[in-house]
């Protein structure tokens, strides 16, 4: 295992030099003061079905005492595919792209630090990859709720995808327009990711959490199947996601729904407009018991709040 840190400041990925031998897949969790639910994220990347000298895992830890995280990280000393990096810059995105940057697998595939992968999950989505000819530019699969506490009755199918829940069918297949994979469980081809631009730094998780920006890999997402790229749903790729018990509170769930709304003005401005007609009726009819919640990446491209 490698443990580095950095004092540059990352924006886009850039290709790795050409003598750095390249493996089949690279496989990042980026965490910030997650200790207690990160160890459980990395087992399940480390225990899977592909000899170890195909894959590796990238830590990409943004926690403020980076002293402690890289103490933290030396507890992984003896894996030799795991490679543990401290990045001083907070923010989702750029440590997205740092692991992106440090990554040698020709496929780059991501999980949360808060997810578990089956122990299939890097061997699908390289099928994924393959079997469409050199086409598929992203691959990911069904995100199932591990929940810690017991699942509210008000919370139903709608609002599940607030909780990254996704369930796209039992067919390996490209994507219908308007679909989207979640940043939980997603991989890209990586030359096409990085010529791309990698993730945006207007978009995403900055620090603790106080902010709930996202749509960086429905983003990043949209750039690559704009060069042509196929985005492809693959069932078998399993991850488990963690949910905790202070997630399932109305008071959070608006939370969530108002930065979603932030986060497509951020990414789609142009759809300003159509969010504020879609957030005005949806006020307007709380009172008369409708839902609060719209589902997110509607066929409008709009959330409400």
């Amino acid at each position: 295992m490698s443990t580095s840190d950095t004092k540059r400041s990352s924006s886009s990925p850039v290709l790795p030099s050409p003598e750095r031998s390249e493996i089949a897949l690279s496989a990042v969790i980026c965490t910030y003061n997650r200790y207690d639910l990160l160890p459980a994220a990395i087992e399940s990347l480390v225990n899977q079905n592909l000899p170890a000298d195909s894959f590796e895992v990238i830590v990409v830890d943004n926690s403020p005492d980076q002293a402690g995280a890289a103490r933290f990280g030396q507890r992984y000393a003896g894996l030799s595919n795991l490679t543990y990096l401290v990045e001083p810059k907070p923010g989702l995105s750029n440590a997205r792209n740092r692991g992106t940057a440090a990554a040698r697998g020709r496929v780059v595939a991501f999980i949360d630090d808060d997810a578990r992968a089956c122990a299939s999950w890097a061997e699908e989505l390289l099928h994924a990859h393959a079997v469409f000819d050199g086409r598929a530019g992203i691959a990911g699969g069904p995100i199932v709720p591990r929940w810690t506490d017991e699942k509210p009755a008000w919370i139903g199918e709608p609002l599940l995808s607030y909780l990254t829940v996704i369930d796209l069918g039992h067919e390996l297949r490209e994507l219908s327009a308007g679909e989207w994979l979640a940043g939980c469980n997603i991989s890209f081809d990586r030359v096409s990711l990085i010529a791309a631009g990698g993730f945006s730094m207007r978009l995403g998780r900055m620090g603790s959490g106080s902010t709930l920006l996202s749509n960086e890999e429905i983003e990043a997402s949209e750039r690559v199947r704009a060069m042509g790229k196929l985005a492809i749903y693959t069932p078998k790729a399993v991850v488990e996601h963690v949910i905790l018990p202070e997630r399932l509170t109305p008071s959070w769930f608006r939370r969530r729904a108002a930065w979603q709304a932030v986060s497509d003005l951020l990414s789609e401005p142009e759809l300003a407009p159509d969010l504020a007609a879609i957030a005005l009726q949806r006020l307007s009819q709380r009172s008369d018991g409708a839902p609060l919640f719209g589902t997110l990446r509607s066929a409008a491209g709009a959330q409400a709040l």
